[in-house]
């Protein structure tokens, strides 16, 4: 790749982000009686309507406000997938706990290293990226959405 094209990379890379930032200021709308953490929801989904990873489920501010509150009461997350945008993604009551497989967690069970004998519990129920998982006592390397 030239030099040329990297620079132009660039710029576009920086366009867009100066976009959605843009977008994010200034198209949305004024909010008020929220929560921090609601308004924290919204400010997410709202970077994410900017982004064009918003579903359809969002476009009314009643149903996204509906949905961030239920997400919370239920001690959720919002997390994002490049798939699936936006979801709740719930807390898991044993993160943390030794683990062989990711049959005795609530989410997965993660080796730190490849040369761990355990396995510790996510402290989500989905995981994204890439990490070492411990199934059966024997670990893989594995990327999740």
């Amino acid at each position: 790749m030239t030099l040329k094209n990297k620079i132009l990379i660039a710029l576009l890379v920086a366009i867009l982000i100066i976009t959605g930032i843009i977008l994010l200021f200034f198209l949305k709308p004024k909010l008020s009686g929220l929560t921090a953490t609601e308004t924290e929801c919204l400010d997410d989904l709202f970077l994410a309507q900017a982004q064009n990873y918003i579903p359809e489920k969002f476009t009314d501010l009643t149903s996204v406000k509906a949905w961030c509150a239920d997400c919370l009461k239920n001690n959720g997350v919002i997390t994002w997938s490049q798939n699936l945008g936006p979801f709740c993604n719930l807390k898991t009551a044993d993160a943390g706990k030794l683990c062989q497989t990711s049959s005795e967690c609530q989410g997965i069970c993660i080796a730190q290293n490849t040369l761990a004998k355990t396995g510790r519990c996510s402290a989500l129920e989905k995981v994204s990226g890439c990490g070492l998982v411990m199934e059966s006592g024997v670990i893989e390397a594995k990327c999740f959405d």
